[in-house]
């Protein structure tokens, strides 16, 4: 039988962890991820993202209208590379970070704490959590499609 409940349990460094379903991989498998806190209530209430459906779709929504840039979904990740330098301000005041390695600001508020030392890509960020990818074209086009 399938066991049921919370996994949160206290390590032998005094803290207590908790384990979560971060999301599905694009091959299915499931990711999972970690919390932890001082007090058990502290691991349990943190295992949920923080922001909200609402500032997600605000941040799409207003990088979309911005000339040059590509946007891209990798799990719970915001991905912004293209003509950045422009909005470089804007970019800031959403949230967004500069990844200076992979040349793309990233947006990403939950908890995170890579396991390994190991370098990731581009590519292997979007082999590991899936991406979708939405570009300032493709939304132009659509519209003057809609408007003829």
């Amino acid at each position: 039988m399938s066991r049921k409940g919370e996994n949160i349990y206290k390590r032998k460094d005094g803290r207590w962890e908790g384990c979560y379903k971060k999301g599905v991989a694009a091959n299915g498998r499931i990711i999972y991820g970690s919390c932890y806190g001082k007090t058990y209530r502290e691991a349990k209430t943190s295992d949920t993202t923080t922001e909200t459906p609402q500032e997600f779709i605000h941040i799409i929504n207003t990088l979309i209208r911005l000339n040059g840039l590509e946007v891209e979904i990798c799990g719970s990740w915001i991905w912004v590379s293209g003509n950045t330098k422009e909005h470089k301000e804007v970019l800031k005041q959403l949230g967004f970070k500069f990844a200076y390695k992979k040349k793309a600001w990233y947006y990403h508020k939950d908890k995170f704490r890579k396991k390994s030392h190991e370098e990731l890509t581009m590519d292997d960020i979007r082999d590991m959590f899936g991406s979708q990818r939405y570009e300032q074209k493709k939304e132009e086009e659509k519209k003057l499609q809609a408007a003829i």
